[in-house]
């Protein structure tokens, strides 16, 4: 059944595994590695059927870096790294909690995550993480058809 206004099949640039290295060095190790390299490869294609180059145009590389990150991190497979993010810390809670924790030189901070997420039924997978989130929330950017006909 044809949709007007999209193509009967989306394909995509190739995406390159230095791109994801290079945006989300926290998996660099773990890509690298045997397995790394298997899971990563698993995780590229279902994300690659899920972003739309046509959909996200410059924006689809870093897209594909956070949907790769998002499936990796959901599924722990950042074990074997040893790179820590500075930018972020651990929840105290499980993946997805929306209350959030940290403590550091004898200081508390804690946040909501609730006024940075879009909280819509689809969304609930993805803001299961925090490479889910940025992707929902860059989402939000970019101008996906709401009306569509059907023949």
């Amino acid at each position: 059944m044809p949709v007007y206004g999209m193509p009967d099949k989306v394909t995509n640039p190739t995406f390159e595994k230095d791109t994801f290295k290079l945006l989300i060095p926290k998996f660099k190790v773990f890509v690298d590695g045997e397995e790394g390299e298997q899971i990563y490869e698993i995780f590229k294609d279902i994300a690659n059927d899920q972003i739309y180059s046509n959909i996200w145009g410059k924006k689809w590389n870093y897209a594909m870096c956070l949907a790769i990150a998002h499936y990796l991190d959901m599924n722990n497979y950042d074990r074997e790294s040893s790179y820590s993010l500075n930018e972020s810390k651990k929840d105290s809670g499980p993946k997805g909690f929306r209350v959030s924790e940290t403590t550091e030189d004898k200081e508390t901070v804690s946040y909501s995550l609730e006024d940075v997420t879009v909280a819509k039924s689809y969304t609930k997978f993805w803001n299961a993480t925090e490479y889910g989130r940025r992707l929902i929330t860059m989402l939000q950017s970019v101008g996906v058809p709401t009306i569509i006909v059907v023949n």
